[in-house]
């Protein structure tokens, strides 16, 4: 069994009007802690108190107490939420929380950040105190955590929302084990990122970036070169997104793209475009156009059969029937025609003709899963579907969202030395939780592993 348990959970879905959704995320998350029996647990949540955040923030409280009176064997629970949302300039919506086994109450030291004190500018570890029990609801002036939202220069061109870090040091048996909450920029467009596929994961890799340099000089000043170093993990909502290029080819392979400028006004669609030929170098990322902008009346793209390719249906009875069966969503009509459509991309809809092999042939996107290439970090390998975006219909928990592309957005990526500390354990579990639930929009991920 695990010592270490480390979860993050988007729980942007949790905090809203369906019962559902919150009893399956503590049930689920509550049993496999149980499961595990781990003695140290770290809880990373992003978009705490939900979407609705002025409504819901002061309901965040009480699911912290329902896992705590859960868990009857971790007397000692420790929750950092960041609620204050009326102080637009540090709000990020993060949350820590940390259950400590009985066995361990000793084990355990925590760092406070104290750089106000003279003899410890830097600060300090403290052991607990036995049940002592906190939880801090207003945290920009807390001496437990180290906090700082994304400013507003991270993205100009966008509303100014919820993204930042927050830190947590701890000391178990002589290790030192950093933590540090993150979420990072969404993707705004799904029409953005098809024209412009730098726009969105640029300044994700800006931001994080700017928390491990953060990170680093912080680990820099202190006095005690024993403090300088310590095991990082760093575990959240990171935003990451398939590689546009390769993973379109892969799901519309031999089909033609489409762009739809006024669905609205015209009965009729325009002309086959080629705006992702290859052939062209400026701006592009893989092969595919980077544009400046995206048009201004431009509200859809579709990926068509080709036209040697394209399966033409006759207008009787039987199409009726075809249409009626499919409610028109894969198909369109042009000259007296009917067409499949593979995939249909809006701003905010990814409508692919096939979508349930994002669930059961998962692994043949790994390969477009990019972006944390980028960075120096580590992380275990993944065997797990994508984590966002899963549908919030109790009815419907199994199949994914027809919002975004599905992609691995909840991570938790390492330093060199909580890589090599993870690795000595042979048992080490990396998995996503509630796959079979209804958890909302993320699946939470967990990193199980023991201090050998």
């Amino acid at each position: 069994m695990p010592d270490i348990l480390l979860i993050t959970a988007n729980v942007g879905s949790l905090f809203d009007e369906n019962p559902v959704i919150k009893s399956q995320w503590k049930d689920n998350v509550i049993n496999t802690i149980k499961e595990k029996c781990a003695k140290f647990i770290v809880l990373n949540f992003q978009e705490t108190g939900g979407k609705e955040f002025k409504k819901y923030s002061k309901d965040v409280s009480g699911v912290i107490n329902d896992l705590f009176n859960s868990l009857t064997d971790y007397p000692i629970v420790r929750a950092f939420l960041d609620l204050d949302f009326e102080t637009v300039e540090e709000y990020t919506a993060l949350g820590t929380v940390v259950f400590i086994h009985k066995d361990w109450e000793s084990n355990v030291e925590q760092w406070i950040f104290n750089e106000n004190n003279v003899e410890n500018e830097n600060g300090y570890f403290t052991a607990l105190k036995d049940n002592e029990n906190i939880i801090e609801e207003k945290i920009s002036t807390s001496k437990f955590v180290k906090k700082q939202k994304f400013a507003k220069e991270f993205w100009p061109e966008f509303k100014w929302g919820r993204k930042g870090y927050l830190h947590t040091r701890w000391r178990i048996n002589s290790r030192i084990l950093d933590f540090i909450n993150i979420h990072l920029f969404h993707d705004e467009s799904n029409l953005e990122l098809t024209q412009n596929p730098l726009l969105y994961s640029q300044n994700r890799q800006r931001a994080l970036n700017y928390t491990i340099d953060q990170y680093n000089e912080w680990t820099s000043l202190q006095k005690d070169k024993a403090l300088c170093h310590g095991n990082l993990f760093i575990f959240g909502d990171f935003n990451f997104r398939l590689r546009t290029d390769s993973f379109l080819r892969k799901i519309t392979k031999d089909q033609e793209i489409h762009e739809i400028e006024d669905i609205n006004k015209s009965a009729s669609f325009p002309s086959q475009v080629s705006e992702f030929e290859t052939n062209k170098q400026q701006n592009t990322l893989n092969g595919v156009i980077a544009h400046d902008t995206l048009k201004r009346n431009l509200s859809a793209i579709e990926f068509r059969p080709k036209e040697d390719k394209k399966k033409l249906l006759d207008d009787s009875k039987w199409v009726s029937k075809f249409c009626y069966f499919f409610k028109e969503k894969y198909v369109f009509k042009t000259d007296n025609h009917f067409y499949s459509i593979v995939l249909r991309i809006e701003k905010k809809r990814f409508d692919y003709v096939d979508a349930a092999t994002f669930v059961t042939k998962w692994d043949q996107y790994r390969d477009d899963d990019t972006e944390p290439r980028e960075f120096s970090l580590k992380e275990m390998q993944i065997k797990f579907p994508p984590t966002y975006p899963w549908s919030e219909d109790p009815l419907c928990s199994n199949c994914f969202m027809k919002t975004r592309a599905p992609a691995w957005c909840d991570r938790v990526l390492m330093n060199n030395e909580a890589f090599e500390l993870v690795q000595k354990d042979s048992k080490s579990v990396y998995t996503c939780i509630g796959l079979n639930a209804c958890m909302g929009d993320h699946k939470p991920v967990l990193l199980g592993f023991s201090l050998l």
